[in-house]
């Protein structure tokens, strides 16, 4: 059996871990041959093998490949592509979908390979993340959605694992019929957050959904044993988040407050790693922002960790830090799976809850109330609790991590993968 796994983000670090544990769980339950629908496939080699299964990259059905711009005409090319198919593909696709219908993959407008690859997988997937929102796209109208209804659209069966959806705000009540359809015809959608169950009650439809935690968490049978000898002075790890446009003095104030609180613990005696969390050469790469704060502190106990590892070595590197600033989500959920006592920062409402899935949301701060002061206290207050945050993060994720294999298990059992080894079985292929 091939599968199509759907809108990889392969430039973050996070999405590369999602990634990393959907095709770990697919290769243990036999599936040959796996497609990656995935707009820079320069960060992947062509193909790569996990044990006996063919892993390789197409570009999504939308083809907004991106490369590195070396000059605008590329960028202004797909600025027009994009528009042509918000205005004139989209709706389309909207009225096949909202009226029910099945079309062949030719019939659409989609890039050869991606319809390749769709015609003959067997098991169609949209990995976790947060791929279907306003925040993404316009009303939730994005390469996403597009590769989403693509595959309904020609009678696949999709899953889509791990979501957080929304929020919405609609400003075409067109768009909002058409995400319902949508999440409607897939064959089971699996949330992450307990807000993306009320977003989804929210828009209505007969929605097969469950609740289940975050993928990465499921790599805690591999990764959950990671103890390592502290040094001579304690870790803070920090990740920041530097996608959204900030102005000049919004990107002062948040380097401004990070810098505050890594000079305070260096005061405290402890050292500071960074670690980025995009891929270098990615389009909203991390590390000029992080320059920005580590030029604020001349210290020679900041260091950044600047090589782009893969996600077993970058797990390791976190598991040796004593504690955790995290900003972008999968830092969090790094810090979270490995036992690293944590302060978060919530840039959207789905940090709080996976805060509030491990009973630790004393240590969460809005990022619309973040200040320098209230960071430094808040890394008091963890300091002063380390051991008793460890140990509470490592019970959490040993049982989220069980239950995030098992519903994955389950939900490829409602595509369809017949004959796929009992759970005991796919845990002795490890």
């Amino acid at each position: 059996m091939n599968a199509l796994v759907l809108n990889h983000c392969a430039h973050n670090k996070g999405d590369r871990a999602v990634l990393f544990f959907v095709v770990r769980e697919l290769a243990g339950a036999g599936v040959k041959e796996i497609a990656v629908s995935c707009n820079e496939r320069r960060f992947y080699p062509a193909a790569w093998r996990v044990g006996g299964t063919l892993v390789s990259c197409v570009p999504g059905g939308w083809n907004a490949e991106m490369g590195e711009r070396r000059s605008r005409l590329p960028h202004i090319r797909e600025r027009i592509k994009g528009h042509v198919y918000r205005r004139l593909w989209w709706r389309l696709v909207a009225h096949l979908i909202v009226t029910g219908k099945l079309v062949r993959p030719g019939f659409l407008p989609l890039d050869r390979r991606y319809a390749s690859a769709l015609k003959s997988a067997g098991l169609v997937i949209g990995t976790g993340g947060h791929h279907l929102s306003s925040e993404i796209g316009w009303d939730g109208v994005c390469p996403n959605s597009f590769d989403m209804a693509a595959a309904v659209l020609s009678g696949k069966r999709v899953g889509l694992w791990s979501q957080t959806v929304g929020p919405f705000r609609f400003r075409d009540v067109r768009n909002r019929d058409l995400v319902r359809a949508l999440l409607s015809r897939v064959e089971c959608l699996y949330v992450r957050d307990t807000e993306s169950v009320v977003e989804v009650e929210r828009l209505g439809g007969p929605v097969k959904l469950f609740k289940t935690y975050e993928s990465v968490l499921g790599l805690s049978d591999t990764f959950g044993a990671i103890r390592v000898q502290r040094r001579e002075r304690p870790i803070l790890g920090v990740a920041i988040y530097s996608a959204q446009a900030r102005t000049t003095e919004a990107h002062a104030h948040y380097t401004g407050a990070i810098a505050e609180a890594v000079r305070h613990a260096i005061g405290t005696g402890w050292q500071v790693w960074f670690f980025p969390m995009e891929m270098r050469g990615s389009p909203v790469d991390d590390r000029p922002c992080i320059r920005d704060i580590v030029s604020a502190i001349p210290s020679e106990l900041c260091q950044v960790w600047d090589d782009d590892v893969d996600t077993r070595t970058h797990l390791r590197k976190v598991a040796e830090c004593d504690a955790f600033i995290g900003h972008k989500t999968h830092s969090t959920i790094f810090a979270l799976l490995t036992g690293t006592p944590l302060l978060a920062i919530a840039y959207h409402r789905k940090t709080r809850d996976f805060m509030k899935q491990y009973r630790l949301e004393e240590f969460c701060i809005d990022e619309c109330d973040l200040t320098g002061e209230r960071l430094c206290a808040a890394f008091d207050r963890l300091r002063a609790a380390l051991n008793g945050v460890a140990q509470q993060e490592w019970r959490t994720t040993q049982q989220l991590g069980a239950a995030v294999r098992r519903d994955f298990r389950d939900m490829i059992s409602r595509l369809g993968a017949l004959g796929a080894p009992a759970l005991a079985d796919l845990e002795a292929v490890r």
